[in-house]
């Protein structure tokens, strides 16, 4: 079962061509970005930007997925499962590298966007890159 569960996350987290018509799940970006941290601390694939990044974003999917109602344990023999499955590829694996390569195309429009919109409750967010310490102030219309 364990096994499975392996194959399952790291296929997940190499997966380069996502369903239009699906958005990406917790889980599916939880294991995508742990894998990719991990693949990264091996064989050094990312800027320290993009690994803070990266490393953000896994934050975020962990929360996710204990707001969804995974326990702490849950979340760990998942992260165990990617950790174990993503240090039996080699650097040079070409799902890695798609998968890296990807990261990389995201990380870069993100650094250039001015502007975000964050669907809210009832209205739209838009968060506005600003310079200085202020970084994304938020506003409403």
């Amino acid at each position: 079962m364990r096994l499975l569960l392996l194959i399952a996350a790291f296929g997940v987290a190499t997966s380069v061509a996502a369903s239009a018509t699906e958005p990406p799940n917790a889980r599916s970006a939880y294991v995508e970005r742990r894998g990719l941290v991990e693949a990264d601390a091996r064989c050094r694939l990312f800027t320290a930007d993009m690994r803070t990044a990266l490393q953000a974003g896994v934050t975020q999917a962990r929360g996710a997925l204990l707001r969804a109602g995974w326990s702490s344990g849950q979340v760990r023999e998942l992260e165990q499962a990617v950790v174990t499955a993503a240090r039996t590829r080699a650097c040079t694996d070409q799902r890695t590298a798609a998968s890296a390569a990807s990261a990389r195309t995201a990380f870069a429009s993100w650094v250039n966007a001015n502007r975000m919109p964050f669907p809210g409750w009832d209205r739209t967010w838009l968060a506005s890159r600003a310079p200085g310490a202020n970084g994304w102030p938020l506003s409403q219309s």
